[in-house]
């Protein structure tokens, strides 16, 4: 969150914007589910379908032995249906605005602005760079997740090299 703080550029009565000033909440959950977006679902619904219409047991034998399956449970993969294996994960859920509790004061927090790297006067200071640049934020948390949890990074599985793949898939297109 102090990452997430110090990219916005912003200042509350003269002093940085910091992560006490951020209103969020963080939720650990235990399991995750398959849902209809999935690929396997979508996969897995069409083969349930063709084996539902059909009476020929050869053909529905071939079908059954062709349906997607969890890798931990070995379970047919179907819309609902939980997913094998360590599935521990973090929602953090925040506010679009400071936890200021003056209403008239409280100012809006946006990652996703087109307000950015822009001279501007907010809040009667003059000229005052402000934003949010995603870039920046994903490789500074990648760097303070790294550092503080003494992990080493895979190249491909950093921004940088998901920020080379996405340049060059639109390149191609």
């Amino acid at each position: 969150m102090k990452e997430y703080a110090n990219n916005f550029n912003r200042e509350i009565n003269g002093k940085k914007l910091s992560e006490n000033d951020l209103m969020y909440y963080g939720r650990v959950e235990t399991r995750r589910t398959y849902n209809f977006r999935d690929k396997n679902v979508i996969e897995n619904k069409k083969i349930l379908d063709k084996i539902n219409s059909s009476s020929d047991k050869n053909e529905i034998k071939k079908l059954q032995e062709s349906l997607q399956k969890d890798y931990f449970t070995g379970d047919v993969i179907k819309e609902g249906s939980p997913k094998g294996g360590f599935n521990y994960h973090v929602h953090i859920v925040v506010s679009r605005h400071d936890n200021t509790n003056d209403s008239r004061n409280k100012i809006s927090l946006s990652p996703m602005t087109q307000y950015r790297s822009q001279n501007s006067k907010l809040n009667n200071q003059v000229n005052k760079t402000i934003g949010f640049n995603r870039d920046v934020f994903f490789e500074n948390a990648e760097k303070s997740f790294d550092q503080y949890f003494n992990y080493r990074r895979d190249y491909s599985k950093s921004y940088e090299a998901h920020k080379k793949r996405q340049e060059q898939k639109e390149f191609v297109n």
